[in-house]
C-alpha cells in the first residue's frame, strides 16, 4: 500500500515514540486491516516522496538526442551515453581483481541503456558506474536535459523556447 502523508505528529513518551500519520480516508479500511495484523518487530518504511519526471520532458530529451545524433552523424544512444557521462550520477567502486570488476560491469550494464561503466584505473580495478536516467529524480533529469539543450544550441539546432523548457521542468516540482 502506498499513500502520501498529509500530516505527521511525533510524541516522545520516554520509553518510546508515538507516531501519528494523517492519510487520505480512502485508505481507512486497508489500514485498519493492516494494523489488526500488526506484530512486534514489524518493519515499516517511510521515505520522502519524489515527483516522477514528466513524460513530455523525457520525450523532449529524446527528440534532442535524435537531432544531435543526426547533426553529428551518430545515433541517439551514443549521444545519450555521452550526455550521461558528462552530467550523470555515478558511484566509484574498487574491486579485488579484474574478474570481479568484469562481473560487476556485466551486471550493472544489464540494467538498461544508460547504465554505463567507465574504468578509471585498470591497475587498481577502479571504475565509475553511471545510473541510467530511468532512476533520475527531477534535479538529475533537469541537468541532463539542460546539457542536451546546450549541446543542441552549440550545434545550431533549434530548441524549444526557454520558457517552455522551464515549464516542462516546473511540472516535475508539482
Amino acid at each position: 500500500m502506498r499513500f502520501r502523508i498529509s500530516a505527521l505528529n511525533i510524541a516522545n513518551f520516554g520509553t518510546g515514540i508515538v507516531l501519528t500519520l494523517g492519510v487520505p480516508s480512502i485508505f481507512g479500511k486497508q489500514l485498519e486491516t493492516l494494523v489488526g495484523k500488526f506484530k512486534a518487530n514489524t518493519e515499516w518504511e517511510l521515505k520522502p516522496y519524489k515527483q516522477k519526471r514528466s513524460l513530455s520532458a523525457n520525450n523532449y530529451f529524446w527528440v534532442l538526442a535524435d537531432k544531435i545524433a543526426e547533426a553529428i552523424k551518430s545515433d541517439k544512444e551514443l549521444v545519450y551515453w555521452q550526455l550521461i557521462q558528462r552530467v550523470g550520477v555515478f558511484e566509484t567502486f574498487q574491486f579485488k581483481d579484474q574478474k570481479a570488476m568484469d562481473r560487476f560491469k556485466a551486471t550493472w550494464q544489464s540494467k538498461g541503456l544508460g547504465w554505463l561503466t567507465r574504468t578509471v584505473d585498470e591497475d587498481k580495478f577502479i571504475l565509475q558506474a553511471y545510473y541510467g536516467s530511468s532512476v533520475y529524480d527531477t534535479a538529475e533529469m533537469s541537468r541532463l536535459i539542460d546539457e542536451a539543450v546546450s549541446e543542441a544550441k552549440r550545434l545550431g539546432i533549434e530548441t524549444k523556447p526557454q520558457w517552455e523548457i522551464d515549464s516542462m521542468l516546473k511540472e516535475w516540482r508539482r
